[in-house]
């Protein structure tokens, strides 16, 4: 039993951390929406056309960052397309020979889309594509980093903000990179396969075994509570698994489209 709470605890971890990840991100956003608006004087059209293309990208690092977790490569979607469509760039993630070779997505086999969307991420390599994945993730949010750094170095050479603001901007940047590496981790990081075979072992050994240790005591009422017992454990265990991944579509994941929003 105690292997099996430290299962669970171990998955409610991911999850929250997942959650809280995602606070700082929205933290590091709004910050350096705040310093644009605020401290980059908008005295002509242009500049105030840049300040709204920026704020734009900080939107699309966090729309892209949910696509990427989704594994979902590309910049053709409805909520991220018209925030960074004004980035014209040969960034593997932009440019227009990666996303001639991401439309092959659609010609995939029915099955093959399904292990895609229900698959965890570590175990695609295995099933796609006999060893590689049929689908290359693109790191789009970093490379949407990059331009947000460009144009914090550009206001600092034109002398638009001063030395403390780029170091605020600078930070508010490496937090948002800090929180992609770190969403990277819990994605990429599945529990042991033997600590997970050991555990569902574990658990058949003691439902099967729990009914001889009532059977003495508690005659026909065995039945009811080796069942609700059973039901219990595997509902458990099996709640475990299911919020291992806490970026997907399911119910039980994290609502990433309503934190984008």
């Amino acid at each position: 039993m105690i292997y099996f709470v430290d299962y669970i605890k171990y998955f409610n971890i991911r999850y929250w951390e997942g959650r809280k990840l995602w606070s700082t991100l929205v933290l590091a956003t709004r910050n350096f929406t705040r310093t644009v608006w605020v401290h980059i004087d908008d005295h002509d059209t242009k500049i105030l056309l840049e300040k709204t293309t920026v704020i734009n990208l900080l939107i699309g690092f966090a729309v892209a960052t949910k696509h990427f977790l989704r594994e979902e490569d590309g910049r053709l979607y409805e909520d991220l397309e018209p925030l960074i469509s004004n980035i014209h760039s040969k960034l593997p993630a932009f440019s227009q020979e990666t996303q001639q070779k991401l439309c092959s997505k659609q010609r995939l086999t029915l099955w093959d889309q399904f292990l895609h969307r229900t698959l965890k991420p570590h175990l695609r390599a295995d099933k796609e594509g006999g060893g590689t994945n049929l689908i290359h993730n693109y790191n789009l949010p970093l490379e949407i980093s990059l331009y947000l750094s460009s144009y914090v170095h550009n206001n600092f050479k034109k002398k638009r903000i001063d030395v403390p603001t780029a170091q605020n901007m600078h930070n508010c940047i490496n937090t948002m990179v800090d929180c992609l590496s770190q969403f990277e981790r819990v994605l990429r990081s599945p529990i042991p396969l033997a600590y997970s075979i050991h555990l569902v072992q574990t658990v058949w050994i003691y439902c099967l075994s729990l009914p001889f240790q009532l059977v003495s005591v508690a005659t026909w009422s065995t039945i009811p509570i080796v069942f609700f017992t059973s039901v219990v454990l595997f509902g458990v265990e099996r709640i475990g698994a299911e919020i291992e991944n806490p970026f997907g579509y399911d119910d039980n994941d994290l609502p990433l489209d309503d934190f984008c929003g």
